[in-house]
């Protein structure tokens, strides 16, 4: 997984930060207090994002509410898929 991220990081302490929370969630068990603080972090920090667009419609907020859930129930899918990919491709 580092290997991975490692081509994307431009040195910053940020990034350095999120590669720590995505190898935390990608080599820790889902039932894990770490697993569960690095999924928080990384939301956290998603939510942060500069740039990151907003919209004035009544339903957004509910909308990235579910997003960021969802993010959070299936993050670990996500890794798992990713590195699936990687094999076959």
């Amino acid at each position: 997984m580092i290997e991975l991220l490692e081509q994307f990081l431009d040195g910053t302490p940020e990034d350095k930060s999120l590669c720590e929370l995505l190898t935390i969630i990608a080599n820790e068990s889902e039932t894990s207090s770490a697993y569960r603080r690095a999924v928080s972090r990384l939301i956290s920090k998603a939510q942060k994002i500069p740039g990151l667009l907003k919209s004035s419609h009544s339903n957004y907020p509910s909308a990235l509410n579910l997003t960021w859930e969802w993010l959070a129930k299936n993050i670990k899918n996500l890794s798992q898929e990713r590195r699936q990919f990687k094999k076959v491709y």
